[in-house]
């Protein structure tokens, strides 16, 4: 094999856990950032029958 043979099987197996990986961290940051809306909204609510 040459090396550009090995590059490309190389990157080829960095995209295909990188992306997978990408994909998961991507869905969890979401879900905190919803889960942090829904607290920041119910206080909103809280404080708005408060008035």
């Amino acid at each position: 094999m040459e090396l550009a043979d090995i590059s490309t099987i190389a990157a080829a197996g960095v995209a295909a856990v990188g992306i997978p990986t990408a994909l998961l961290v991507g869905r969890w940051q979401m879900h905190g950032a919803v889960k942090a809306a829904e607290a920041t909204s119910q206080a909103g609510i809280a404080q708005a029958e408060a008035t």
